[in-house]
């Protein structure tokens, strides 16, 4: 009788060992989620992009380029201190074979756009502290 406790007790044990470690999995792959690029962007859609590389605007032969590699990264206060912090998001919009260069500011309660190009609005949607950067552009 002794050993069937002793069994249970192992096996309920390894159990909950396997679901701890199912769930710090998950929590970590979570974590990581890389979302897959376009080659191409489509208007008035949210779509990632790879920052550092020419990405073509669907249908015309513009295109827009994250020039500084950026991520999402919270600055660090001790205490419990409230931070209010922007990122800065430098691009390029090549409109009709003009170079536009422009920055967008993420988390700003007054979030703007800086360029002067004619033709697109241009907005980001998301950034992840893993580099993975999603852009809105609509036309104007």
């Amino acid at each position: 009788m002794k050993k069937i406790y002793i069994i249970g007790s192992i096996l309920l044990i390894i159990v909950l060992i396997i679901v701890t470690l199912g769930i710090v999995k998950k929590n970590n792959d979570n974590e990581k989620t890389n979302y897959k690029p376009v080659k191409e962007i489509r208007l008035n859609k949210e779509q990632y992009i790879e920052q550092l590389k020419k990405v073509k605007i669907k249908h015309t032969n513009d295109y827009v380029i994250i020039t500084k590699k950026v991520k999402w990264e919270i600055p660090e206060k001790e205490g419990l201190t409230t931070v209010s912090f922007s990122i800065e998001i430098p691009y390029t919009i090549c409109v009709d074979g003009k170079k536009y260069k422009g920055k967008y500011q993420l988390g700003n309660s007054e979030y703007s756009t800086k360029d002067n190009n004619p033709k697109y609005n241009f907005s980001v949607a998301n950034l992840t502290k893993n580099y993975d950067i999603a852009v809105y552009i609509t036309k104007k």
